[in-house]
């Protein structure tokens, strides 16, 4: 189930009746409906929906054909727990022709990020060349089923403590539950959000996610020669966290290269900023 999937959209799409006025005349619609109606009045598909009911008799594609049910099952539950979204689904086989179905969304508090571990570094592009830092730009992931605002925080980096280029204050920037934000450069046409006075060493640096007086995450990259815990730090490729070793991320082998071509303006460069998933790889 898609994480920006909200009990909204299913009220729109599914079955349900509409008035214009409190008075009536209530009338079905929805967008299944309607689909719905546009094809059982189509004569190619109530007579490819014959031939089916003809071909498969003892199938679910015969439709209004007798098919065997367990009526002494009482319940059916689905479990979507691995979905980012959270949401759960409970069906019930009442009486022979009653189905009961019933959708809850427990992942639909929108609220400031307050622990440790709700958001953090998922992709780092700190070496766009040798020199110059226009096209450097982060990515920050929802590791939560709730929507979290950035709400008083920053990034900061190791490099000392008071120059403004050390610390980034950020705007209260939303993010959904399993989404990203991209933090870029002004040249980053396609960051969430721009900045300036900020920039991430080439090859090494301790990066910080701080709101209020609570470090969120944070991660030191290494050189590829560190012999203790060396990152895939390559020039002109972002470094990707691997959302299945998210629990391990400040180790450099719960990171990898991204070798997936990325257009950014007058730089040739791989990386797949906007989207959290297994790393790309060509």
């Amino acid at each position: 189930c898609h994480p920006r999937i909200s009990e909204d959209i299913f009220r729109q799409e599914g079955w349900h009746v509409e008035a214009e006025t409190p008075d009536g005349p209530w009338a079905y619609t929805g967008v299944v409906f309607n689909e719905m109606k546009g094809a059982y009045s189509s004569p190619d598909s109530v007579l490819s929906e014959q031939s089916q009911q003809a071909l498969f008799p003892d199938t679910l594609y015969s439709l209004d054909a007798p098919f065997p049910v367990d009526r002494s099952v009482r319940e059916i539950s689905l479990d979507l727990s691995s979905t980012q979204a959270g949401v759960s689904l409970v069906v019930e086989l009442k009486e022979p022709g009653e189905v009961r179905a019933s959708l809850s969304f427990p992942g639909r508090a929108r609220r400031a990020v307050e622990l440790p571990g709700e958001v953090v570094f998922s992709e780092l592009f700190p070496f766009p060349k040798s020199s110059g830092d226009d096209w450097e730009w982060m990515e920050l992931a929802n590791a939560t089923p709730d929507t979290l605002v950035l709400s008083g925080c920053a990034v900061a980096k190791s490099r000392g403590s008071s120059a403004a280029s050390t610390r980034l204050e950020l705007p209260e920037l939303e993010i959904l539950p399993g989404d990203v934000v991209v933090l870029g450069r002004d040249s980053v046409d396609f960051a969430d959000w721009n900045y300036q006075a900020f920039n991430m060493a080439n090859t090494r640096q301790l990066m910080l996610l701080l709101c209020g007086q609570t470090a969120i995450d944070s991660v030191e990259y290494m050189p590829a020669t560190d012999p203790a815990n060396p990152f895939p730090v390559e020039e002109r490729h972002s470094l990707e966290l691997d959302p299945a070793k998210a629990g391990e991320r400040t180790l450099g082998s719960s990171w990898c290269r991204v070798d997936r071509a990325l257009e950014m303006r007058g730089l040739e460069a791989a990386g797949t900023p906007g989207r959290w998933e297994e790393c790309a790889r060509e």
